[in-house]
């Protein structure tokens, strides 16, 4: 599996990973035509969770989580439709 390309309008395609200076992953997820899509996850620099949840054309969707570095969960919301709609 390839990760970061651009398609052919030069728009991020495909899985995508960046990484802390430290080798550990920043965050992860997918893109489609230059919008953020699907799951995503992002990290600490000592890779602890720091967040997770779904796009959809660019806009959050569903049910999303952060976290503060000692694991305990920092925020909670839920979007639908692109609006939060509860916590």
């Amino acid at each position: 599996m390839r990760i970061n390309q651009v398609n052919t309008r030069g728009k991020l395609h495909g899985p995508w990973e960046e990484y802390w200076s430290n080798g550990q992953l920043m965050y992860k997820g997918s893109y489609i035509d230059g919008k953020l899509d699907g799951f995503w996850v992002g990290y600490y620099p000592d890779g602890s969770l720091k967040y997770r949840g779904s796009y959809i054309n660019g806009n959050r969707d569903g049910f999303w989580e952060w976290y503060y570095s000692n694991g305990e969960i920092r925020d909670k919301k839920y979007y639908a439709n692109y609006i939060v709609t509860g916590k």
